[in-house]
């Protein structure tokens, strides 16, 4: 034991020609109450101090442990900002000796402290007087005793700077925790460090977890307890910016939600005069028109047709972002609907010269229940895009059931078309999004048509995939 008690003030000492630490210590496991002892250090090799028995207070009765840390700890400063006071006020000839008991262990298990020294010449006053304001921002620490069930503000900061003076919340994490963990370190102190988030109702704050001393917790642990000190940081600020965000979030999400709504509710509205023009274009066709009137009405109805497509993927879209939308479940063919979309699609894909082509497993049901309107909207967008991203080759479309999920169809549209990069791969389904901006000049198109499948295909129980690169 003495041999311990002797290596520990050694190591400690090369250290305080630099950081002004002493040492003093005993080899019982008890606390130790002799604040008259702490005489002022002329220099770091003097600050040793030695302690006999006669000035170490008797082991403390379980009933005892939450005021413990208050008994043991009499000193004037805090450890933590006297370490930090030491470096940044600098070193002096003559420097009072501040001390602040704090439990360390040896292989012995003895209790001990470090002794801080500190310059309070007037040539420092000036930044004695911002490091104290630092040190009056706001940290509370509290003091632990699990399985006893008790949990109080440390009389150790109370007593001290922290509680009496304010605290810190432009306190570095430099300074505090993260340097007293390193100088305990030094004397083979167990440390941790963590984060979590406390509240209470009058405030949000912010804990870190400070340091374990391995000689506190074999005291609590004798007494069926352990120990946990920390110390806590105001975060209102931090909170409030983030409830701000979340409130922006909320309002941009409710903004679009009404513009769905509103768009949903007037889709009537907004298709029923487009359909009139384009049906009075179609009664004008049947009529005697010289050929440059019916290359007018032809313009007409061209672009009109476009329009109502543009209208009706923006109002289906809308439809399904408010939740308006309904699916049925019907008997029906999925056979059928596919053959029958082919035969919609066939002339626009002859007239590029390719091959639409439907491979239907054999395995698949001549009858399911589901929408076949969806279903049907569902495969001409996909095929759609394949016939219009292709120059040449073929469009593949095959329905089979999934091997994956029982009851389920899986329907996969193959192409040689113009294929798409794989960092736009992410983002296809997104509404109003295409693979490139040359792509919209160079084919047309909204930029909808994916995003509305996704859509109807998550209502339906199932998932959208894509894979492709660029020629591919």
């Amino acid at each position: 034991m003495a041999g311990a008690l002797t290596r520990q003030p050694l190591m400690l000492r090369a250290r305080a020609k630099f950081g002004r630490i002493g040492f003093w210590g005993h080899g019982q496991p008890s606390p130790v109450q002799a604040p008259a002892l702490l005489l002022p250090a002329k220099s770091p090799e003097t600050a040793v101090l030695r302690l006999n028995s006669a000035e170490v207070a008797s082991p403390l009765p379980a009933s005892d442990l939450v005021v413990w840390p208050a008994r043991l700890i009499q000193a004037s400063a805090l450890v933590i900002i006297l370490f930090e006071l030491a470096k940044v006020l600098g070193e002096a000839a003559d420097q009072p000796a501040w001390t602040s008991y704090l439990p360390f262990r040896a292989s012995c298990m003895l209790l001990g402290g470090l002794l801080f020294t500190v310059s309070l010449q007037p040539r420092l006053g000036q930044r004695w007087q911002l490091l104290a304001f630092i040190i009056t921002s706001g940290v509370l620490a509290l003091t632990t005793i699990l399985g006893i069930g008790c949990e109080t503000a440390d009389q150790f900061f109370v007593n001290l700077l922290v509680l009496s003076l304010g605290v810190t919340s432009l306190l570095p994490w430099s300074f505090g925790w993260q340097v007293a963990a390193n100088v305990l370190m030094l004397a083979s102190l167990a440390a941790f460090a963590r984060f979590s988030p406390a509240h209470d109702p009058m405030i949000y704050t912010h804990w870190v977890g400070l340091v374990v001393g391995a000689g506190i917790r074999q005291l609590c642990a004798n007494y069926g307890g352990r120990y946990r000190q920390e110390i806590a940081r105001d975060i209102v600020e931090l909170k409030r910016s983030e409830t701000e965000l979340i409130a922006a979030r909320e309002a941009a999400l409710g903004a679009s939600r009404a513009k769905s709504e509103f768009l949903s509710s007037m889709s009537h509205e907004i298709r029923t005069p487009m359909n009139a023009v384009l049906g009075m274009a179609d009664v004008l066709a049947e009529t005697d028109l010289n050929s440059e009137q019916r290359r007018y009405l032809n313009t007409i109805i061209n672009n009109g047709t476009a329009l109502l497509e543009l209208i009706n993927s923006i109002l289906d879209l809308a439809k399904v972002e408010s939740g308006r939308i309904s699916l049925e479940s019907v008997p029906f063919s999925p056979r059928e609907i596919v053959e029958r979309t082919l035969e919609t699609l066939a002339i626009r894909a002859h007239e590029k010269r390719l091959e639409l082509v439907a491979q239907i497993d054999s395995a698949v049901p001549e009858l399911v229940l589901g929408d076949p309107f969806r279903l049907r909207q569902i495969l001409i967008n996909l095929i759609g895009n394949a016939v219009k991203f292709t120059e040449s080759g073929h469009v593949i479309v095959v329905l089979q059931t999934d091997p994956a999920a029982a009851g389920m169809l899986q329907v996969e549209v193959r192409d040689t078309g113009i294929g798409i990069p794989a960092d736009k791969l992410d983002s296809l389904f997104e509404p109003f999004h295409q693979a490139d901006s040359s792509t919209s000049r160079r084919y047309g198109g909204s930029g909808l048509g994916l995003a509305i499948v996704a859509r109807l295909v998550a209502l339906m129980g199932g998932t959208t995939s894509v894979e492709s690169s660029p020629g591919v």
